[in-house]
């Protein structure tokens, strides 16, 4: 059920979003409805207010849920780890007791992610301009942009540390994000080692997907096509049907590797904090 959950933005995003030729985004019955939602919200603005009001608030809930899922989850292997019993309401308790830090660390970490992309989009468009050459602004675009991934790795690991000093030591926003630069610092080759496993387990997971998409997308696509020249109240409930079943074994598979994921934060997290106590 964590896993389920953990992944349900991913699987959510990869099926109602598919890239497949006239295929799930047009033709499901999800795709026409954001379709002909766009159309009816056209030219009336207090409509196209209403309805993006909508999508953020699912957005959030969509966004809230994965966070409960995937505090839980740490929680839970927390427990393991510490040689404990943990079951879904032990999970669960740690998701509730740690839900709004980690929510607000997430916001918060997104919000640095954009400001850090700030300056490497600026001298790129600045430099792109006056300079009228190509060597010196893609030069500058690519060394901006590789300090922009160095940077953008380091905050993760961060993130990571924060959000399971948040979940398993109790600690504060501020509390937390100290001793994990601490953390970081002091086992900085482990940690980036940490973030490379964590890629190749993602690499895996998009993977998987990629295989998922090849063995049922063909099919679907050409289910939605009939449904979509055949307007028929039963066939357009077999579509629904489909795609609701499409969509949770899309989330199963995102989920596994989701908490995989993070499980090999919490596991790297605690080994570390354990050898190195950073709480202040």
């Amino acid at each position: 059920m964590i896993a389920v959950a953990g992944g349900g933005t991913q699987g959510f995003s990869l099926w109602l979003q598919s890239p497949l030729p006239r295929g799930l985004t047009g033709l499901s019955p999800f795709g026409k409805m954001g379709s002909r939602i766009s159309e009816v919200a056209r030219g009336n603005h207090t409509l196209l207010i209403v309805f993006l009001s909508i999508g953020a608030l699912a957005g959030l809930v969509v966004t809230s849920i994965s966070i409960f899922a995937q505090a839980s989850a740490a929680g839970a292997v927390g427990e393991l780890e510490s040689n404990r019993d943990a079951d879904l309401h032990v999970a669960f308790r740690f998701g509730r007791s740690s839900f709004w830090r980690v929510l607000a660390l997430t916001f918060l970490y997104l919000l640095l992610g954009a400001l850090l992309a700030v300056p490497s989009m600026v001298l790129w468009s600045e430099f792109g301009k006056e300079s009228g050459g190509v060597f010196f602004p893609c030069i500058l675009g690519v060394l901006s942009g590789l300090v922009f991934v160095v940077l953008g790795i380091l905050l993760s690991i961060v993130f990571e540390f924060s959000c399971r000093y948040v979940v398993l030591a109790n600690m504060g926003i501020i509390g937390s994000v100290a001793s994990a630069v601490l953390l970081m610092k002091r086992y900085f080759r482990e940690s980036i080692m940490a973030w490379f496993s964590v890629l190749l387990i993602t690499l895996a997971s998009a993977f998987a997907m990629a295989v998922v998409m090849a063995a049922v997308g063909s099919p679907l696509s050409l289910l939605f096509t009939y449904i979509y020249d055949h307007h028929n109240g039963l066939l357009i409930a077999l579509g629904l049907l489909v795609s609701i079943l499409t969509w949770l074994i899309a989330v199963a598979v995102a989920g596994v590797f989701s908490v995989s994921a993070s499980a090999v934060w919490t596991v790297t997290f605690m080994e570390f904090d354990t050898a190195c106590n950073t709480r202040p």
